[in-house]
């Protein structure tokens, strides 16, 4: 895909750039949204997905259904109460001792923190670990894979999602969940633990950059290290010189910075608009570490 296929669109003042054939409901999640509610049938027909739009330089508003209006450019999105596009970070402390809610499942659900490797409970704020969750929504394990049931569910019947989370809130407040990254994600670089999507949120703030993803690589003597993968804007020439310095103005920890820069003209996606990282690791090991 070419940058002339690309469109830039505005999602609550911030700007992304995305293929200019997706609709806006699609554009949403190919910018990394997760929609909790107004999404209905996607087939432009219960009209659950109405949504409010308005065009750069045009005074005026537009109204259209989200999975059937395609993107245009300079296309400004605005959260409105029928069809939030919150991104999903937090996730509620369900049965978090002191805290309680609303919901029916709220109170036949308890959740946890454990360490990936110990198992240990993590208790404490801005400690990264594992989501693990029970209750009665649970599904009660893999059909004739007993092998594969043990190994997401604990002896107390709490199923191991494979999410990383950590405890955060307002204050004293600790009542939520913040997501981190998937597990299978994380980058181990001499033993520190590395999120890759902490390093692309602070990459896309750069506006020469157009998409970009991280991932790990083989290194003999740190165990991995980080790589970035990106396509530039079109006209934009990036080196990882600039990109480090991008991060070191955002006091990013030197650890986490890349070693590796893969420039593509687009980053490789399934269907739904999702990031194929196991493609993009295959990619840099054929052309060598």
């Amino acid at each position: 895909m070419t940058e002339a296929e690309m469109v830039a669109i505005y999602i609550m003042g911030k700007r992304y750039v995305v293929p200019d054939a997706l609709t806006i409901m699609g554009a949403l999640e190919y910018a990394g949204y997760t929609l909790i509610r107004g999404v209905g049938c996607r087939a432009a027909f219960c009209g659950a997905c109405s949504t409010v739009y308005r065009i750069e330089g045009d005074p005026k508003l537009y109204i259209g259904l989200a999975c059937g209006t395609q993107v245009e450019p300079g296309m400004h999105l605005a959260q409105i109460p029928f069809y939030p596009a919150d991104r999903a970070q937090y996730f509620p402390r369900f049965g978090a001792p002191g805290y309680s809610w609303p919901s029916r499942i709220g109170g036949q659900t308890s959740s946890k923190l454990v360490d990936p490797n110990t198992r240990a409970v993590i208790d404490e704020p801005g400690v990264p670990g594992e989501m693990a969750i029970k209750s009665p929504g649970i599904f009660p394990g893999y059909y004739k894979r007993p092998d594969l049931t043990e190994r997401v569910f604990d002896e107390d019947g709490y199923f191991y999602t494979g999410d990383l989370f950590e405890i955060a809130g307002d204050g004293d407040k600790l009542d939520r969940y913040r997501f981190v990254s998937r597990s299978k994600d994380i980058i181990v670089r001499g033993g520190f633990k590395i999120s890759p999507q902490e390093i692309e949120a602070l990459v896309a703030e750069d506006p020469s950059v157009a998409e970009a993803a991280v991932v790990g690589y083989p290194d003999s003597r740190l165990g991995e290290k980080v790589c970035l993968v990106l396509a530039p804007r079109q006209g934009e020439t990036v080196t990882l010189q600039k990109i480090i310095d991008h991060l070191r103005q955002r006091e990013i920890a030197v650890y986490k910075l890349p070693e590796k820069l893969v420039i593509v003209k687009r980053l490789p996606r399934n269907p739904l608009g999702k990031v194929l990282t196991q493609a993009l690791k295959d990619q840099i090991e054929r052309e060598g570490t």
